[in-house]
């Protein structure tokens, strides 16, 4: 179940403007590496964001990846709450 959670926000977010053009597993490999981060039940969002932008940035490069940690912060904050209430 965690698993469609952080696909669809994930996929919603879509921070490289991949989709529609890129295949529908593009973000696969990062929704695992959150989902392995989030085994920690005492994760707070700041940390989760962190992990996320630093994610993308070693996957896609800082030219590629120009999002900013803070919309990684509410990315994360929206994977937790999200989480929570399933």
């Amino acid at each position: 179940m965690i698993h469609i959670l952080v696909k669809k926000i994930i996929d919603d977010w879509d921070p490289i403007d991949l989709f529609p053009y890129a295949p529908e597993d593009e973000y696969e490999e990062e929704i695992k590496q959150i989902e392995n981060c989030m085994v920690n039940s005492s994760l707070e969002k700041d940390y989760l964001g962190k992990e996320i932008y630093e994610m993308f940035r070693r996957r896609f490069g800082s030219d590629i990846f120009t999002e900013s940690l803070e919309s990684c912060i509410d990315i994360a904050n929206k994977i937790l709450n999200a989480s929570r209430d399933n």
